[in-house]
């Protein structure tokens, strides 16, 4: 994981690596862009993806004769659908997207190789993402990576009841 964390600016123009953390189900890292080349550079925020979908409901308005026999339901589905393929575009285009995508997808082709399991999903969907503004927020940022180890130690050991909260 280290690794193709400190290789990402081979492949991306502007981008720079700060202070990173490997945790054991998850990872934190500054990432610095210089978009001299004013891509776009945020992120698509979008839910996580349902386990099952929940039904849709089947109460429809009665439709006049004049319009097109579509359920509404069908109606939102495909403008569910749209917006979902819009996010999609936007997220291609954005370099911070492509960062991260890059270090999901390699990493998860690593581990699927040494657990043996091709193809598995690894990663949730989606990332959290802050845009750093000023000095005193890149050290505060810095900081709660830097001790993010020790709370999480703190609050493995609190779950098995082995300190007090």
């Amino acid at each position: 994981m280290q690794k193709i964390w400190l290789d990402l600016p081979k492949y991306y123009d502007g981008c720079h690596l700060d202070e990173f953390i490997v945790m054991p189900d998850h990872l934190h890292g500054i990432i610095v862009i210089n978009n001299d080349n004013k891509i776009p550079v945020g992120a698509v925020h979008e839910p996580p993806i349902p386990v099952h979908e929940p039904p849709i409901p089947v109460h429809e308005p009665p439709i006049p004769v004049h319009e097109p026999s579509i359920p509404v339901h069908e109606l939102s589905i495909r403008s569910i659908k749209q917006k979902t393929l819009q996010n999609c575009q936007t997220r291609r285009r954005m370099l911070l997207c492509k960062i991260i995508g890059r270090l999901k997808m390699q990493s998860a082709k690593q581990i699927n190789v040494l657990h043996n399991c091709p193809g598995q999903a690894f990663w949730q969907r989606g990332f959290y993402d802050e845009v750093i503004l000023d000095g005193i927020g890149l050290m505060l940022a810095r900081r709660y990576i830097r001790n993010n180890p020790r709370v999480w130690y703190r609050e493995i050991l609190k779950k098995q009841k082995l300190i007090k909260k």
